[in-house]
């Protein structure tokens, strides 16, 4: 095995961050002109480009966009640059919608990030509101 980590039973290597499968992202459009990416799973280091590309998508559905995390079960340090960045690229287009997970709430309390970002819950009255 090639790098100077090491294996690990998995067929990982030590050095790899342990969740680099764990993340699955959905887009979907909205008829109230957002876009949601949903977010479930570890959010980490190994997966922060597939949520690039879940972002990226987002975009081209819609200018407005909600990050779902609350499927989020472990999040990192890279996946907070992530939102941090997201915010920072769009400002008030993006809304978050939490964690329901305890561990990632307080994590993005710690970090400054629960009011940082609008928060929204995905309920159905904002995703579909009467025109």
């Amino acid at each position: 095995m090639e790098g100077t980590g090491k294996a690990t039973s998995a067929g990982r290597s030590a050095d790899d961050p342990p969740n680099a499968e764990k993340l699955k992202i959905a887009v979907r459009a909205l008829g109230s002109g957002k876009a949601v990416l949903s977010i479930v799973g570890e959010f980490d280091r190994s997966n922060t480009e597939t949520a690039e590309s879940g972002l990226a998508q987002a975009l081209a559905l819609s200018a407005k966009v909600v990050i779902d995390l609350s499927g989020v079960t472990y999040i990192d340090s890279t996946a907070i640059a992530f939102l941090v960045g997201a915010g920072k690229t769009l400002g008030p287009r993006l809304a978050v919608c939490e964690s329901s997970h305890p561990d990632v709430t307080r994590i993005l309390e710690i970090v400054g990030l629960r009011s940082y970002f609008r928060q929204h819950e995905l309920t159905d009255a904002w995703l579909n509101p009467k025109r």
